[in-house]
């Protein structure tokens, strides 16, 4: 299988760097030739990155509101045809384990970016002044209309709603003003929130998917889960306002840790599937995952995380594979859990959190790695939620779902 490595293009003379504001194309999706792929937004407008030639997306590399340098790998795809996709900037054809190659070159003609626009239910179309301009005045996009090309909302229209107090302001506790910090499980990276990532900033919140040490791009090592607390209430210093956590598996444990190294910092707190909070796990799994070899153990490995686990792609299953085949994972691993079963615990923790905070916990009923019945030993004041026909990634399952959940920890409904 041939694969590509899509780049941030440059798309003005002097871009430097671009932000991915929306993908427009989900993974395992095909596309045609002009079909709009990404969303991106440069220091002088936002566009839509149009498909050079018709393929089928693979992954995103990158999740939104990610700034990206130009040149640098934002996407990965299987074209129809090579030499649609800016021939003389292409390698060689390889398999599914070839090196990025940017698609856009320099001094090639930029493909014409067609500005976005405004859907009711969908991501906001809007100049990058606007969008600062309104920002700036705590108006919200959604009550303003674009008077721009397909609907666009412009600098003027921004002006006018501020002139004639029309636009609907966001108030303390609404949507839109939280920053949520997202902590993945044991084994995974920031990716592995990418769906749910979007459907939370598509109403307006910040969020932020750092790779715990150990894991994925992060160059930092760690032994055990104060070392990984130890790293994330680091990033969260780099942070402003309130936070809202939410983690998933040994994430969840570093979750509920960071929320109280945090203190009145954090406004909500929601773990999906955690552990620490009952002895049994899934050990062959946790072992396997830190000690595996070959891609084919990791794909004996994915039907512990649920149906959703067993539809990575061959080229995110053999990156993967890889990148665990390097044993950063061992002494974290024997951290967590050992013969007798899980190894942690923040029953006391979380007791604590919820007297202060919203925090609750969300299991898939079908978890197959820990068993969503330990959630019936937490404490009076955490709100539980089961989810039907979801594994060990609700977040992979039902996204829509745990998405609406942590927006009420940001809206303080409880």
């Amino acid at each position: 299988m041939t694969m590509l490595t899509l780049t941030m293009p440059r798309l003005g003379e002097t871009m430097e760097e671009g932000i991915v504001t929306n993908w427009l194309v989900a993974p395992g999706q095909a596309f045609k030739r002009g079909d709009p792929l990404v969303e991106i937004e440069t220091d002088k407008t936002l566009v839509e990155f149009p498909a050079l030639g018709d393929g089928t997306m693979l992954e995103p590399l990158v999740t939104s509101d990610t700034k990206v340098a130009v040149g640098e790998p934002i996407a990965r795809i299987t074209p129809a045809n090579l030499a649609d996709w800016a021939e003389s900037s292409l390698p060689e054809e390889t398999t599914a384990e070839a090196p990025p190659a940017g698609v856009v070159e320099e001094s090639a003609p930029s493909p014409v970016a067609t500005p976005v626009f405004a859907e009711a239910d969908g991501p906001i179309r809007a100049t990058p002044v606007a969008r600062r301009l309104a920002r700036n005045a705590g108006i919200d996009l959604r009550s303003i209309p674009g008077t721009g090309r397909r609907s666009r909302i412009e600098r003027g229209d921004v002006e006018t709603a501020i002139a004639g107090g029309n636009a609907t302001r966001r108030e303390p506790g609404k949507t839109g003003e939280g920053t949520v910090l997202l902590i993945h499980g044991f084994a995974g990276d920031g990716r592995a929130w990418l769906r749910l990532a979007s459907l939370l900033q598509r109403d307006g919140l910040a969020v932020h998917t750092p790779d715990l040490p150990g894991h994925g791009r992060s160059t930092v090592m760690a032994t055990n889960v104060p070392d990984l607390v130890t790293d994330m209430v680091s990033f969260a210093a780099t942070l402003s306002g309130e936070l809202h956590i939410a983690g998933h598996s040994l994430g969840g444990a570093v979750a509920a840790q960071l929320a109280a190294e945090l203190g009145d910092r954090v406004g909500s707190l929601t773990l999906l599937a955690p552990a620490g909070i009952g002895r049994e796990i899934a050990t062959p799994f946790v072992e396997g995952m830190a000690n595996l070899q070959t891609s084919g153990e990791l794909e004996l490995l994915l039907p512990y995380l649920g149906a959703q686990g067993g539809k990575l792609s061959t080229a995110a299953l053999s990156e993967m594979a890889s990148e665990l085949g390097r044993g950063r994972l061992k002494a974290l691993a024997s951290a967590l859990a050992g013969p007798l079963g899980q190894r942690i615990s923040i029953h006391r923790t979380l007791a604590t959190l919820a007297e202060n905070i919203p925090v609750r916990v969300i299991f898939g009923v079908d978890d197959r790695v820990i068993p969503a019945s330990q959630a019936m030993g937490l404490p009076a004041n955490v709100a539980v939620h089961y989810i039907a026909n979801a594994g060990h990634m609700p977040q992979w399952d039902e996204t829509e779902t745990v998405a609406n959940l942590i927006k009420r920890g940001v809206l303080h409904h409880d």
